[in-house]
């Protein structure tokens, strides 16, 4: 089982780093240094956008056991970006 969990925590991390990276190059004139698709998406629909509402509610709907991940999401990477020094 313990071996199961770790897998899981390893595809997990890589997940992250593929969608930080497209979030990167296909968002490149929006997205800020350590920034997932869901954080760019929630950061917007923070800041009012309709597109990005109508889009964090399709994402909020794929993750259903986090509700709010978009804008859960946004401020967790504003978090670590201000910790890590970045300035946004």
């Amino acid at each position: 089982m313990e071996l199961i969990r770790a897998i899981g925590r390893r595809v997990f991390v890589v997940y992250v780093a593929v969608n930080m990276a497209l979030c990167a190059v296909i968002f490149v004139a929006w997205a800020l240094p350590r920034e997932t698709i869901s954080g760019l998406v929630g950061r917007y629909a923070l800041e009012g956008s309709r597109v990005a509402m109508a889009v964090a509610a399709v994402i909020d709907f794929v993750y259903f056991w986090e509700p709010n991940h978009c804008r859960f999401t946004a401020g967790q990477e504003a978090n670590a970006r201000q910790a890590l020094g970045y300035k946004s």
